[in-house]
């Protein structure tokens, strides 16, 4: 199922993240939250548990 545009709609999201770009405390946070997800991923793509890698035989 495709959402219907609603250029009103789109056009109130975009001046919201206009606002957003310019708040550091914002921009600080969504870098902070992408270095979490990315860190987490590094870590499954190694099989770490605990911050150690995954032992093979």
């Amino acid at each position: 199922m495709t959402p219907t545009r609603d250029p009103e709609r789109e056009k109130i999201r975009l001046e919201e993240l206009k606002r957003k770009v310019h708040d550091e405390a914002y921009l600080a946070g969504a870098i902070q939250r992408i270095a979490q997800v990315m860190s987490a991923e590094i870590m499954e793509g190694y099989g770490a548990a605990y911050g150690g890698r995954k032992q093979g035989l």
